[in-house]
C-alpha cells in the first residue's frame, strides 16, 4: 500500500483546531485539588425528599 501510495479509510481524523503556545502561562487552579490530576465530582440529579424526589 505504501508503495502504490494508498492509505486505509478510518472513520474520523482528529483536527485541531488552534494549537496551543507553548511559551505562555498556565491558568491557575481554580478547584483546590486534593491531588495533582485529580477532581472530586459528583451528579446530584435526583435527590430524595420526604416530598419525592426534587
Amino acid at each position: 500500500m505504501r508503495a502504490a501510495g494508498i492509505e486505509g479509510a478510518t472513520q474520523s481524523k482528529r483536527v485541531m483546531t488552534t494549537r496551543p503556545n507553548p511559551t505562555s502561562a498556565r491558568h491557575p487552579d481554580q478547584v483546590k485539588r486534593e491531588a495533582p490530576n485529580r477532581l472530586r465530582v459528583t451528579d446530584l440529579q435526583f435527590v430524595p425528599t420526604r416530598a419525592g424526589v426534587a
